[in-house]
């Protein structure tokens, strides 16, 4: 049954695969510290959910765990957190704010893929995966100054015109320090 909010009842040690999924009324869930796996595609399809706490005894989320989560503006992966799941993310069009704790080491393909109103991500120094892929909607200025800011941690791949005048300005810089 989908209710606006869900609790979780404590001794639960997994949230299997789709077990909320789309469930379209649910804004706001407990999970509690019992819980140490949420599985894939647990809250896909969750229109409506505003608001999630991930506990410190979660040490997995699964691919597409929050996929198409429109509504959910920011979480917090804890640091009991190795991996994010393949698209976890995917299509949480109003995030703003994804917060990822040190332990984490890798983030699996398109995890935060069309995150429109994405305006912050932390990701750790630690994280081994290859590259990470943002799509982020952000004032041009803004994205060139966090591009050199950020720049031994990030890459902006599009659009070409950005490209270039981060290019043109790291060439610029170099010459200050030959």
């Amino acid at each position: 049954m989908c209710t606006p909010h869900f609790e979780i009842h404590d001794g639960v040690t997994s949230i299997g695969k789709d077990a909320c999924w789309g469930c379209d009324a649910l804004k706001s869930i407990t999970i509690p510290d019992s819980v140490i796996s949420i599985g894939d595609k647990v809250f896909a399809g969750c229109t409506a959910l505003e608001n999630i706490t991930i506990p410190n005894s979660v040490t997995s989320v699964g691919c597409d765990a929050f996929r198409w989560c429109v509504l959910l503006e920011s979480i917090i992966i804890p640091e009991s957190v190795p991996s994010i799941g393949k698209g976890a993310l995917f299509l949480c069009k109003s995030l703003k704010s994804i917060t990822i704790l040190n332990s984490v080491t890798s983030i699996g393909d398109g995890a935060f893929m069309y995150c429109e109103s994405l305006q912050s991500i932390t990701i750790p120094e630690n994280v081994t995966s290859d590259e990470v892929t943002v799509t982020v909607k952000v004032n041009p200025i803004a994205m060139k100054m966090w591009a050199l800011k950020y720049s031994r941690h990030i890459r902006v791949i599009f659009p070409q015109s950005l490209v270039d005048e981060i290019k043109a300005d790291i060439d610029f810089a170099k010459k200050n320090y030959e």
